[in-house]
C-alpha cells in the first residue's frame, strides 16, 4: 500500500513562535496606520476596485494640473497620503495574501491527510471488526458515530479557520 502521507515535516515549535512574534511584530508596526472597520462602516464606504481605479488616478492626474477645480474639503495633499497609504498598503496585502494562500494550502493539504489516514484506520478496523478481531467492534462501534447522519456536533473551530 502507497504511502498516504506526502506532507512529511514536523513544524518545530520554536519556528512557529519565531513567525507568531514576527506577525506580531508587523502588526504592531502598522498598528497605528491601520483602521479597523464595523460591516456597516464597510457597507457605506464607496468602494476602489478594478473599475474605477483608473479614473482616480485620471482625477489625481488633473488635481494636479487643476488646482483650481479643487472643492473645498478636498486637498492634495490630503490625496496624496491616500494614494500612497493605498499602494504601500497594496505591496503589504500582496506579500500577505500570497502567504496566507501557502498556509491554507498547506492546512488543507495536511487536513486532507490527516483525515485520509483516520478514515484508512477506521476502514481497517470495520474490517477487523467484521473477522471478530479483539476491540475492534468496539473501537468501530465507537467512532462510527460520527458518519450517523445528524449525530455530529459541528466543529466551531474548524468553521471559525475556513471562515476568517
Amino acid at each position: 500500500m502507497k504511502n498516504l502521507n506526502l506532507f512529511n515535516a514536523e513544524i518545530p515549535a520554536d519556528v512557529t513562535s519565531k513567525v507568531l512574534a514576527n506577525m506580531k511584530e508587523c502588526h504592531e508596526l502598522l498598528k497605528p496606520f491601520l483602521t479597523p472597520l464595523t460591516k456597516e462602516d464597510r457597507r457605506g464606504l464607496p468602494k476602489l476596485g478594478t473599475r474605477t481605479i483608473e479614473f482616480v488616478y485620471k482625477v489625481f492626474e488633473y488635481v494636479q494640473s487643476h488646482p483650481q477645480f479643487i472643492p473645498i474639503g478636498v486637498t492634495l495633499a490630503d490625496m496624496d497620503i491616500d494614494r500612497k497609504g493605498r499602494e504601500e498598503i497594496s505591496r503589504i496585502m500582496m506579500a500577505t495574501t500570497s502567504f496566507y494562500e501557502a498556509l491554507e494550502d498547506t492546512y488543507m493539504k495536511v487536513g486532507s491527510e490527516f483525515y485520509k489516514s483516520a478514515l484508512e484506520y477506521f476502514d481497517t478496523v470495520k474490517r477487523a471488526a467484521d473477522r471478530n478481531v479483539p476491540d475492534a467492534k468496539t473501537i468501530s462501534d465507537d467512532i462510527s458515530i460520527y458518519f450517523k447522519k445528524g449525530a455530529r456536533a459541528e466543529d466551531p473551530a474548524e468553521e471559525e479557520v475556513t471562515n476568517n
